[in-house]
């Protein structure tokens, strides 16, 4: 097909260049909603395995596009398109309709059901993008190009569409644009399939609307012992039911009400994490409970010593339905400022005003501000007497197309460094903890902090103090050093509360021990205090020590790698899973570039040795690509606050300026090889620049989204240049009937790069992944180059040859 002079063909490309910017809008908004589903049914860890493997079928959607062909002759790109649509509605109802984990000889599998029905989408969608790329090699920019600017629009219209209409209604939406690429795709085609494309469009359509009513369309939720609102909600004494269920881009946001707890409600984000909301009328009217919350609630603790100078402002980080916001006011603190990052947790304590006692809408004292605690912070110039968490983790996923645990950086050394700069002289911080375990890094993350002031670990551990009831410990870490006085005040009120059950130490009061004794039922030596605790105070053991004689990891954590709830040596599950995924996929990559018999499995790379080359090139940028995405997300975070926002402003600059470097690198009709080495080394050069000076850029006086994407626009032209060329190449080189292989390693070596950039971010920080992908970039510019050099040798001999004849 001469596409350049045909006038049939140019309205094919331009058909086939709407068709895949829907497609690929079709498919992030799919993908992303399905991160948003996931995350309400399943375990946080399962949404990263589901999506990953889920968009192994994208890549293996073009692998096996030729498979296909042998089995089903007749079908197209447009027929996959179809297909893809259908797939799309199919899998969304049967997810969501079905409940597959109640049927108990699949419980034990349940995870890997969910990863083969979230894949079949994507092996369609896969198919029909490699077969679009394959059939129009030679204007592979152009398509690239709008198969990125439709992920960039997707990117930007699924905020308001899953607000609005909710995740389960938003999945049916890109049902709906997918068979809308399927009808755009057949006017390529034969007349016929035009109409049976437009009927199972409109079929489509009309199944999509028996649920596009439903804003909330019930979830299923699993069995999981992370999902504390489906206990709540099964415990047939709560007696609780759902109030209001809100969706957006940053998950389900849910109020239950129960009879046995009449005065609160209960707000959960994706199921898990609560967060009470107390009828505060009800609260200051009842002495016992107010009693109880005073006196049996380790976060008010520290407010029974404060001095009046010692209470002027305090600010929460991860204020949820309130609690800690009571707990500040009724420690007669004069101001107080609730940071929050969930808006829909926000919304709904001011909307529910007549219940909470207006706790976020009426107070003069209270102001409410929704933004990431450390975010917030690192922009603030006030100080505070009291800086407040309790609580502030969800256990869902948070990030980027699921593809990282729930982490963040509230709890970093560098954060705790922010805190204690944001204090007053007096000042103090509350942390509200889950275990011990939580308990040892926090403390860590104290004493890296002090020791980076000059402050020995003995000396640090005069700022701390820990009390303990037998759950969620409180870690109180002052600016400046407590003294005995006020040790032994807190310590007698301690035995006095309760809150001496368990591992709790206090500065200047010597430890005490119980040595075993029969007559008193006493079978093991008893100590006061954590004596581990009681060591570093004394000198006797550094914090060092203990973090290499420790069975978990307590090691303190920084911002390059921010994974504080990470407490297993080494990768956390599912990740090792994730590592033999990349050493399979690694052995597979490898096993074409040593073929050398012409008649075996990868009989096409021995005969064709240049395949070889573009088998790395694609499997490299695939790689790079993801290495960088995710990395540059992660650092993103930190200077963006938000991040639903910090996800949005990431992909939509980074594939708005991908599309443009691929339409750009239309433009290019000669020197193909120079202009992808040229962008490569062009990628390298920015990544490292970014890498090291990260932080200095997000110092100038200007507002921080517009940084990001004069950062990362510039960085994704060049990233659209590798790719579209490549294939281009591909063609100048007769491999076109292999372009949809090298799609499917380039979707594959995608899901192999989000993967590694996460264990990479685990191990050795994400700093280092940004690395890896400049890497991977400059090894693209060194194939490339080797390949640029063959050519001209070839030439060479080929002119000496004619010479000769001649």
């Amino acid at each position: 097909m001469n596409i350049q002079n045909n006038t049939p063909a140019r309205k094919n490309v331009v058909l086939v260049t709407m068709a895949t910017a829907l497609i690929s809008m079709s498919m992030i908004i799919f993908e992303l909603v399905l991160t948003r589903i996931f995350s309400v049914m399943l375990s946080y860890h399962y949404v990263f395995l589901i999506l990953s493997v889920a968009m192994f079928g994208l890549g293996m959607g073009g692998f096996l596009l030729d498979r296909w062909k042998l089995i089903s002759p007749k079908t197209s790109y447009e027929t996959h398109a179809m297909l893809s649509a259908i797939m799309i509605g199919l899998v969304t109802l049967i997810i969501i309709k079905v409940p597959l984990f109640e049927i108990k000889f699949l419980q034990g599998s349940i995870v890997w059901i969910y990863v083969l029905l979230a894949s079949l989408p994507f092996f369609f969608l896969g198919m029909t993008l490699a077969g679009i790329f394959k059939n129009f090699a030679q204007k592979s920019s152009l398509i690239y190009g709008f198969d990125l600017l439709g992920a960039a629009t997707g990117i930007v219209i699924i905020i308001p569409i899953i607000k609005f209409m909710g995740a389960v209604n938003t999945a049916l939406i890109s049902t709906v644009i997918a068979g809308l690429s399927s009808i755009v795709l057949a006017f390529t085609g034969k007349e016929i399939k035009r109409y049976v494309l437009y009927s199972v469009f409109i079929l489509l359509a009309i199944a999509g609307s028996l649920i596009l009513f439903d804003k909330n369309a019930e979830v299923p939720v699993t069995q999981d012992i992370n999902k504390d609102m489906n206990r709540m909600l099964n415990n047939v004494n709560e007696q609780a039911e759902i109030v209001e269920s809100r969706w957006s881009a940053f998950g389900r946001t849910d109020l239950v009400k129960s009879k046995s707890l009449p005065d609160q409600m209960i707000l959960y984000v994706d199921g898990a994490a609560g967060t009470s909301m107390y009828n505060l009328q009800e609260l200051q009217n009842d002495s016992i409970k107010l009693g109880h919350f005073r006196y049996h609630f380790g976060g008010y603790f520290p407010f029974l010593f404060l001095e009046e100078n010692e209470k002027d402002n305090a600010l929460i980080i991860g204020s949820g339905g309130g609690r800690d916001v009571i707990v500040a006011l009724l420690g007669d603190v004069n101001s107080v400022t609730a940071v929050e990052v969930n808006p829909d947790l926000v919304d709904i304590v001011k909307d529910y005003e007549s219940f909470n006692g207006g706790l976020y809408s009426s107070l003069q004292n209270v102001s409410v501000v929704v933004n990431e605690g450390r975010n917030y912070i690192k922009n603030s110039a006030e100080k505070f007497d009291l800086i407040m968490m309790s609580l502030p983790i969800t256990k869902s996923s948070r990030s980027i197309d699921g593809y990282a645990l729930t982490e963040n950086y509230l709890f970093t050394v560098e954060a705790m460094t922010d805190y204690l700069k944001h204090l007053t002289p007096e000042g103090r911080i509350i942390i509200v903890a889950h275990n011990d375990k939580e308990v040892y890094r926090i403390i860590s993350l104290a004493i890296s902090s002090f020791k980076e002031k000059g402050i020995t670990d003995s000396e640090a551990m005069k700022h701390i103090y820990t009390i303990a009831s037998g759950m969620m410990p409180t870690i109180v870490i002052k600016n400046s050093p407590f003294d005995s006085t006020q040790a032994s005040i807190r310590h007698d009120f301690m035995h006095k509360l309760g809150f001496d059950r368990g591992n709790y130490f206090v500065p200047f009061i010597d430890q005490m021990l119980v040595n075993p004794d029969e007559s008193v039922n006493i079978d093991k030596t008893w100590r006061m205090f954590d004596q581990i605790l009681v060591d570093i105070a004394s000198g006797e053991l550094k914090f060092e020590q203990l973090i290499k004689s420790a069975v978990v990891d307590i090691s303190p954590v920084f911002d390059d790698s921010p994974f504080f709830y990470n407490f297993q040596v080494g990768l956390p599950d599912p990740f090792g899973l994730f590592t033999l995924f990349l050493i399979i996929i690694g052995v597979l990559f490898i096993l074409p570039l040593l073929a050398r018999n012409t008649s075996g499995r990868f009989h096409m790379f021995a005969k064709k040795p240049q395949l070889k080359v573009f088998l790395v090139i694609f499997f490299l940028t695939g790689n790079g690509f993801m290495l960088l995405e995710i990395a540059f997300f992660q650092k993103l975070n930190l200077y963006l606050g938000q991040p639903v926002l910090a996800l949005t402003i990431l992909l939509f600059s980074l594939l708005l300026g991908t599309g443009a470097g691929s339409l750009l690198s239309g433009k290019i009709l000669k020197y193909l090889k120079q202009s992808i080495i040229i962008s490569a080394l062009f990628v390298v050069t920015l990544t490292i620049i970014y890498n090291i000076a990260f932080p200095f850029f997000f110092e100038f006086n200007m507002d921080s989204k517009i940084i990001a994407v004069i950062l990362l626009f510039p960085l994704g032209i060049f990233l659209g240049f590798p790719f579209p060329l490549s294939i281009r190449l591909m063609k100048k080189y007769q491999l076109e009937n292999y372009i949809n292989i090298m799609w499917g390693v380039n979707g594959i070596a995608s899901v192999t790069g989000s993967v590694l950039a996460v264990i990479v971010g685990i191990l050795a920080g994400f700093s280092t992944a940004v690395n890896l992908g400049a890497l991977a970039y400059l090894f693209v510019a060194l194939m490339v180059f080797l390949l640029l050099k063959t050519t001209k040798n070839q030439e060479l001999i080929d002119l000496k040859k004619t010479t000769q004849i001649s």
